[in-house]
């Protein structure tokens, strides 16, 4: 699955760091940052995913994420019977839900706004 979001154009932000969530049958999420002049910025990509090892990965350094840029989430997920994790034999319709056996897509991003945007009288 795909989802995305633009960034408004009149904030300039800083990630300081990540959180993906999936439950146990994910397989894979990437983050990605399509910049305004459409180059293109990694946030994470785990390709191996595992329900055990969720965390909060901080970046190095901050990233800078300015107004318009496009946040995009692509995750995998492996319902099927060769799939170790798959909490149900045989596999089930499964969907969005706050159980271990249901289903989450989030990337969870710790950022702050610039300086210059805070408290800008409704620029």
């Amino acid at each position: 699955m795909t989802a995305s979001l633009r960034l408004p154009s009149r904030f300039n932000l800083h990630a300081w760091a990540i959180a993906p969530h999936m439950h146990l049958l994910g397989r894979e999420m990437e983050v990605q940052a399509v910049y305004p002049n459409g180059m293109t910025r990694c946030l994470i990509n785990i390709n191996d995913w595992d329900f055990h090892w969720q965390d909060a990965y901080l970046y190095k350094e901050p990233i800078p994420l300015p107004g318009g840029t496009r946040l995009e989430v692509t995750a995998y997920y492996d319902n099927s019977a060769d799939n170790p994790r798959d909490p149900n034999l045989p596999p089930q319709p499964v969907s969005w839900g706050e159980r271990t056996v249901d289903e989450m897509c989030i990337a969870f991003i710790a950022f702050t706004v610039d300086a210059e945007n805070v408290g800008g009288g409704g620029r």
